[in-house]
């Protein structure tokens, strides 16, 4: 909490932020000096700007930084208050750390049952690919697929989006299918993780099947430029 403390040095007595939303502000107040400090620890010649590293924090709260550091210097003379609200941010940051903790615990007991590195480069492949997938079940269970893959804002598709769904063949030409929720890709020029999980019960199943770069495109007349750099399928 060092950066608060010297963020914390005038007084607007204009408005003073309300005790409950105080500690929601500190929180994440702490979050923004944890992602500083980790910047920090890469690159030591790095100038740590409070206006970029707080920003996030004011905007979503909906407050100024004066309003911050009145708000501060208002709760900073009546201890009590302050002691009350800062049991209330170490409550909400130690939830937090045992969620991540629990969560961490999980991701290092799932088994991994498909993995592919190859890198899909688009257009260069093809032009309007969709880079299927289809990877064999092990049983009832909660599977994930995770995908690394970015697309250039001067790709041409048509809401592009991740299609994946449980297989098995009963004889028709496209047998059974339940669909995973569709998730809908960004076109930023940059490369994002992209997980989709859902559970299966039903042992009938016997595939997951689909597409890392699906499209709603009505015809082949346009061009995607895109990289998959990933795949994953772990249970």
């Amino acid at each position: 909490m060092t950066l608060i403390m010297l963020l914390s040095c005038s007084r607007d007595n204009q408005y003073i932020i309300p005790e409950r939303k105080m500690a929601p502000v500190l929180v994440d107040i702490h979050i923004a000096d944890e992602i500083g400090a980790s910047r920090y620890s890469l690159d030591s010649d790095i100038v740590l700007d409070s206006a970029k590293i707080y920003g996030w924090v004011f905007r979503k709260h909906g407050i100024t930084k004066a309003e911050f550091d009145s708000s501060m210097s208002y709760y900073a003379e009546k201890a009590d208050v302050l002691k009350k609200i800062y049991n209330r941010v170490i409550a909400s940051i130690s939830k937090m750390e045992a969620e991540l903790a629990k969560a961490e615990l999980e991701e290092s007991q799932r088994t991994v049952i498909f993995e592919d590195k190859t890198i899909h480069r688009l257009p260069f492949e093809d032009s309007t690919g969709k880079i299927p997938f289809n990877v064999p079940l092990t049983g009832p269970g909660d599977y994930r697929l995770n995908t690394r893959l970015l697309i250039q804002r001067i790709d041409q598709s048509v809401n592009p989006h991740i299609t994946a769904y449980y297989w098995y063949d009963d004889g028709t030409e496209t047998g059974v299918r339940d669909y995973f929720k569709p998730v809908r890709l960004r076109k930023t020029d940059k490369p994002i993780i992209y997980t989709l999980s859902k559970k299966l019960t039903d042992s009938k199943f016997t595939n997951l099947r689909g597409y890392i770069l699906d499209h709603d495109n009505a015809d082949t007349n346009f061009v995607k430029h895109a990289v998959v750099m990933e795949i994953s399928v772990s249970k």
